[in-house]
């Protein structure tokens, strides 16, 4: 578990570390600039043609950096968002976009108030992506278990016994009788998920529910200790769930003793959400656009809940802030070296 972070151009950075780290990175998460031309703590405005030129020579390298289930995540508002899918599409395989939610209060200035931005996701092979991404733990499912019935086997959820007649065999049409002595037979257009014996082999087992008299259509029962509380990412964000610009802002005042620098911040929260979906415990996360150094929070974060040991590579130039206090890079170590345990930090110098 170590946290390497490289002052250098991410291009030189990128080609410097190819020949060590080919297909080894499983996540790439990077805020590129958004090119938007507005005053902000680091230089924002190159022609559009530039920069498209500068994301494809790096997003070029990254390819051969990412191991067969690796995937890239950038971060992008709607400037430069058509350039990007051009540029991303033409190198990857296209996974999601995620709409995420950067602000709640209402801007009162503008035609509209922009609220959100996007997280474009993309892997160098979809479908091996796709078998080892995590879904997100949702321990907030647990409520839906409940254990009526008094089951020894615990809390447990209903779930139908019927599906679409149309996709049925021959032996999934039939009439069951209930403990109570009622006949029941799926609604219209539907057929039993099981068969005759299957059925009465759950009845048997007490996996199934009849309702409090025993008179209603059977549902089975699915156990909360059998059962993975869990849910497919979802491509909608929200603030309430991995935070937006001015809550990364407040913790970043917090934890800087007041030295904020960056007006608006990705937070921890987002960033460690996608590391819980594409990475494993043991995997190394690569930065080539550090700024502040988010991403290696959120790994710090994300290996203290899970007791893993992510490693991670930031990259950050020497450009300084556009007030001329200080270097991006230097700020980004002491913030690093503030969450990092002891001596898991490296720190490589431009010139050193």
């Amino acid at each position: 578990m170590t946290y390497r972070l490289i002052e250098g151009d991410g291009l030189t950075v990128l080609g410097t570390l190819l020949p060590v780290y080919k297909n080894r990175v499983r996540c790439v998460y990077i805020d590129p600039p958004y090119n938007t031309g507005h005053p902000l703590a680091y230089a924002d405005s190159r022609p559009s043609g530039a920069w498209a030129t500068m994301m494809r020579e790096r997003l070029t390298l990254v390819r051969d950096l990412l191991d067969q289930a690796g995937s890239v995540w950038i971060s992008i508002d709607d400037n430069e968002l058509p350039s990007l899918r051009i540029i991303a599409d033409s190198l990857f395989d296209r996974v999601a976009t995620v709409v995420w939610e950067k602000r709640v209060n209402r801007e009162n200035r503008s035609t509209f108030s922009q609220a959100h931005e996007y997280v474009l996701v993309y892997a160098r092979d979809a479908a091996a992506f796709k078998k080892s991404r995590h879904k997100l733990s949702a321990p907030q499912l647990r409520t839906a278990y409940k254990n009526p019935d008094g089951d020894p086997r615990g809390p447990w959820q209903p779930v139908p016994l019927t599906v679409q007649a149309g996709h049925a065999a021959t032996s999934q049409f039939y009439t069951y009788t209930t403990p109570s002595g009622r006949a029941v037979t799926p609604p219209p257009g539907r057929a039993w998920a099981v068969t005759l014996p299957r059925l009465k082999d759950l009845e048997a087992s007490g996996a199934l529910w009849f309702g409090a008299k025993g008179t209603a259509q059977p549902v089975r029962k699915r156990y909360l200790e059998s059962s993975a509380l869990e849910l497919t990412p979802s491509t909608l964000w929200p603030a309430s769930e991995v935070g937006d610009n001015a809550s990364a802002r407040s913790e970043l005042i917090h934890l800087m003793d007041g030295d904020a620098r960056f007006d608006t911040p990705k937070p921890v929260q987002l960033v460690q959400r996608i590391l819980q979906i594409a990475t494993d415990k043991d995997s190394l996360v690569l930065d080539f656009f550090a700024g502040s150094g988010t991403t290696a929070e959120a790994v710090v974060r994300l290996n203290a809940s899970d007791g893993g040991t992510r490693g991670c590579i930031l990259a950050q130039s020497s450009e300084l802030f556009s007030d001329g206090s200080g270097k991006i890079f230097d700020y980004m170590v002491e913030r690093v070296c503030r969450v990092a345990p002891k001596d898991t930090v490296e720190v490589f110098r431009a010139g050193a």
